[in-house]
């Protein structure tokens, strides 16, 4: 995982592992860097099949990060977890 607060040059992009080496995966970390106050917004976009990563989702939610997925385990698993970002959606608002 890199997290760069001033982008990542597409033109380097290939060898920046070498320069800087990833992290280990922190979805805790990840959220944190993109919800800050001097952005208006923040979005997940999770295109994964993880159940792990839907599970994330109302307290990603509640910290007011956007979320766009086909992820089937968000809706399509026990009702407690199709349920839960719903209503946690409803009282962000």
């Amino acid at each position: 995982m890199r997290l760069e607060d001033d982008g990542l040059d597409p033109g380097i992009a290939p060898d920046a592992p070498r320069e800087r080496p990833a992290r280990q995966v922190d979805p805790d970390a990840f959220a944190a860097h993109i919800r800050v106050e001097h952005l208006p917004h923040a979005l997940i976009a999770d295109c994964s099949a993880s159940g792990a990563v839907a599970a994330c989702y109302p307290q990603r939610l509640a910290a007011g990060i956007h979320i766009v997925t086909p992820n089937k385990h968000a809706d399509s698993s026990d009702w407690l977890r199709y349920a839960m970002p719903y209503a946690t959606a409803a009282v962000s608002l």
